[in-house]
């Protein structure tokens, strides 16, 4: 639940929703921004957390919404 927006309005802790599995399904990867163009993600079960660009290659093509949480 949350209020969605543009990627130009982003705060620390809004949360990125992206489609990682096959197209057109539902969103498959949640991450958050901290600011800076930059968002922190885990990308699999045993890996490690990573801080990285908004605007990667590979998340920007499967980007579906960001929220704000209220």
């Amino acid at each position: 639940m949350g209020t969605r927006f543009e990627l130009g309005e982003l705060l620390p802790g809004d949360l990125l929703f992206y489609d990682t599995g096959a197209p057109g399904g539902s969103p498959s990867r949640v991450t958050m921004y901290v600011g800076d163009g930059q968002m922190v993600n885990v990308p699999r079960t045993g890996q490690s957390i990573r801080v990285e660009p908004v605007a990667g290659d590979y998340y920007s093509a499967r980007f579906v919404a960001a929220v704000r949480p209220g």
